[in-house]
């Protein structure tokens, strides 16, 4: 059976837990999960190892870029039928 993160590895993530009595926000993309663990990294390269006890909140933030949302052509026409200098 997959587990239920495994459809989010890849997304822009808001993880908000607690450690030792104090909150803590992180943001960064989910790259990989255990049965204990989440593992992110933050846009400055930090890496992360959040342990799912402490995790209250796991915020969706942006979908991974992938081919398949992408545009094969021009999203603006205007290029292809303007003439040439």
């Amino acid at each position: 059976m997959a587990h239920l993160l495994d459809q989010y590895v890849g997304w822009e993530v808001q993880v908000r837990y607690l450690l030792d009595g104090s909150g803590y926000v992180d943001q960064g993309q989910l790259v990989a999960h255990s049965d204990g663990w989440i593992e992110i990294v933050k846009k400055a390269g930090e890496r992360l190892l959040i342990p799912s006890t402490a995790i209250r909140i796991v915020k969706l933030i942006v979908a991974p870029d992938t081919d398949s949302m992408r545009l094969l052509r021009p999203a603006d026409r205007s290029d292809e039928t303007a003439p040439e200098p």
